[in-house]
Parts: structure tokens; C-alpha cells; sequence
């Protein structure tokens, strides 16, 4: 790479000493110089100074704000708009909206999106009672960062039946607060190498509840209206 080295590509032999064909090697040189540059710029974007990550992550979180359906009372297409910023925006394979269901037993995801994939879905459901820890925890805390989700006392119930079959290794997750009320949470998840989350993205996770919150109280108002106009 011309910014300097960023990574070794090495093939082993085992068993047998092996001559390199010229080919092979002239192969190799042409699949490293990409590879270089892309390995760069990704490091590049993951060092980028503390004041210009602020920056960013408020002229999105103002964008989203300034977004027709976060008022119009359409809590689906507000939280697709919102969960597909967010992931965008930190980098993560996984964003999503849980919010309690009407018995407050469990939560259900209302919207997940899947960053590489680019797509949308809902449907499960967890039982707050078989997660305590990690639910006492979001009664208390702004954010919830974490660095190996496996290990943190806060959300190691999650390992054998959802952290390990889909790949999860770190968490950054923030309850959604209504009227002095904790109604879900958000929930931005790591596929990969585990990460440290910055403070700038644990502000920003904060800042993606609260919208979820302005759009949940907007669709709780405007079937408000209508039920009064009926």
C-alpha cells in the first residue's frame, strides 16, 4: 500500500516444500494492492479524530430529526429510517428497536436492520424475566457498551440462545424512555472482531433512543387524534 504497511498475506505449505510458480506470485501481488487499499481506508474510518466523529454523529442525528416520518405518526417507516442510520453510521452489521409488549413480560423486536443485507424484519420476542441482569442494568444506565457481550456480567444471558448462533460479539444498546416510562430499548450489534465502543458512539446510541422515544410518542398522539375524531 503507498501509505505503508497495513497487512501480511501468507500461504503455507504443510507437507511438502513448495517453488512458487511466477504466475502465482505475480497473482498474489495483484490481489494484495486492493486488498491494501482497502484495508486502509477501513482503518482510516475507524481512527478518525474525536471532533470530526462528533461532528458526524450529530449532523445525522439532527437529519433524522428533521425527517418527515418521525412526526407523521408512522412508527414503522420512522424506525426503518432510524435503524438503517444508525447501523450506517457506526458500522455495525446489526440495528435494532425492541419494545415491551402490552403485558411488559416481553419484549418484541419491532424493527431489525441487517447492514449487509440491507433488510428489514420483526418478529421475535424474549422474555424480560430470563435476562434480569441485563434488563436491571438498562433501568440504570444511559448506554450499555459493551466490549465482549459474552463475558459482561450485563449481558452474558444472551450467550447460548442469541449472542452465539448469530455471530455477536459486542453490544451497544440504549433503553427507550415515554413519559418517565422505559418502553424498549435500541440495540446496535457487532458481527466480527469485538470493538470498544467511543464515547461519541455511546452518545450517539443515546441519541438514536431518543428519537425512537419522539417516534413512539408521535404514533401514540396521532392515534390519539383519531381516536377522538371518531
Amino acid at each position: 500500500n503507498a501509505g505503508g504497511l497495513v497487512a501480511i498475506l501468507t500461504l503455507e505449505y504443510q507437507s511438502h516444500h513448495q517453488t512458487w510458480p511466477e504466475a502465482t506470485i505475480h497473482l498474489l501481488s495483484h490481489f494484495t494492492l486492493p486488498l491494501g487499499t482497502f484495508l486502509s481506508q477501513r482503518n482510516q474510518a475507524h481512527t478518525t479524530p474525536p471532533d470530526e466523529l462528533q461532528q458526524l454523529y450529530d449532523q445525522r442525528l439532527v437529519q433524522l430529526a428533521q425527517r418527515k416520518p418521525l412526526h407523521q405518526g408512522n412508527l414503522e417507516l420512522a424506525l426503518q429510517d432510524i435503524c438503517r442510520t444508525a447501523a450506517q453510521t457506526l458500522d455495525v452489521a446489526r440495528t435494532s428497536v425492541w419494545l415491551y409488549t402490552p403485558d411488559q413480560q416481553k419484549v418484541r423486536c419491532v424493527t431489525l436492520y441487517e447492514y449487509e443485507a440491507d433488510r428489514f424484519s420483526s418478529g421475535l420476542e424474549l422474555a424480560a424475566a430470563d435476562y434480569p441482569d441485563y434488563f436491571a442494568a438498562l433501568q440504570e444506565q444511559r448506554t450499555i457498551a459493551v466490549y465482549q457481550a459474552e463475558l459482561d456480567p450485563r449481558t452474558h444471558e444472551f450467550a447460548p440462545h442469541y449472542l452465539r448462533p448469530l455471530g455477536i460479539t459486542s453490544m451497544l444498546d440504549a433503553p427507550i424512555w415515554v413519559e418517565g416510562a422505559m418502553v424498549g430499548v435500541v440495540c446496535h450489534e457487532q458481527v466480527g472482531p469485538a470493538r470498544r465502543w467511543r464515547m461519541a458512539e455511546q452518545q450517539f446510541a443515546a441519541g438514536i433512543a431518543d428519537l425512537v422515544s419522539i417516534a413512539v410518542e408521535s404514533r401514540d398522539r396521532h392515534q390519539a387524534l383519531a381516536d377522538l375524531q371518531a
